[in-house]
């Protein structure tokens, strides 16, 4: 039974609700702490919540050597060795996320805030939404190549993130925008299924891009010099002012 448990957490990890928990301070009042409670919900097995919470455990402790000691701990273990450890998932709905080791596919989107000192995607070689970086100090895309989501890139305040290539990123579903980054090369990425937006960054070519979906924006200073012959692009190429 535990092998077949365990092969579910690979396949799909541990869907939860998250309940933010409430603390009682000094002046006896209710305060919000950035911590939650996490209930598992949706799964295949006849199992009290507090069993699969610690059938959870022992996965993450038996897969990788690490005791979170509780379900809960979860938020202490989203990083390691500045690489993503536990990644908390999210569906398109946000009524639930998705635990999973950070490995292979993880079911649901990411978003990397600045408060992580995750510099690697590491081990992730899917991701089943959208990836979102928030001004994060990731360097490096790690094994990633496939996103069945959108992939932005925000630089709304520091510390910026400092990826300078898609490296080893082939394929996005929906938009990529990397306005505004630090974005200089495009590396592997080959298809774009939504809007490519590459204003205000320092890209020159669009290396390894075959097919645009939607549309193509870039800024002026490119029109006439950036090689668009080999590129495919269903909608409109539209040039900016910086």
């Amino acid at each position: 039974m535990k092998e077949a448990i365990y092969r579910y957490f690979d396949n799909n990890g541990i869907k939860v609700i998250a309940e933010r928990l409430f603390i009682l301070n000094r002046s006896l009042k209710f305060t919000t702490k950035n911590l939650f409670v996490y209930r598992p919900t949706d799964y295949p097995f006849y199992f009290t919540e507090d069993e699969m919470s610690s059938y959870f455990v022992d996965y993450i402790r038996d897969t990788t050597s690490v005791d979170i000691g509780s379900i809960n701990n979860v938020d202490s273990f989203i990083e390691m060795n500045a690489m993503p450890f536990i990644v908390k998932a999210y569906n398109s709905n946000g009524n639930y996320h998705s635990l999973s080791l950070a490995f292979g596919k993880i079911h649901g989107g990411i978003t990397l805030h600045g408060s992580y000192g995750i510099v690697t995607l590491g081990n992730i070689q899917e991701i089943d939404g959208d990836l979102v970086l928030s001004s994060t100090k990731l360097k490096s895309l790690g094994m990633l190549r496939k996103v069945n989501g959108s992939f932005w890139i925000s630089q709304t305040e520091g510390p910026f993130t400092w990826l300078n290539s898609l490296e080893n990123l082939e394929y996005v579903q929906g938009d990529v925008n990397l306005k505004q980054s630090k974005i200089k090369y495009l590396g592997a990425l080959s298809f774009v299924g939504g809007n490519l937006d590459l204003r205000r960054t320092e890209i020159t070519a669009l290396s390894n891009v075959k097919e645009i979906k939607g549309n193509l924006l870039l800024s002026k200073r490119l029109k006439g010099e950036i090689d668009l012959s080999s590129v495919v692009v269903s909608g409109k190429i539209k040039y900016f002012n910086d």
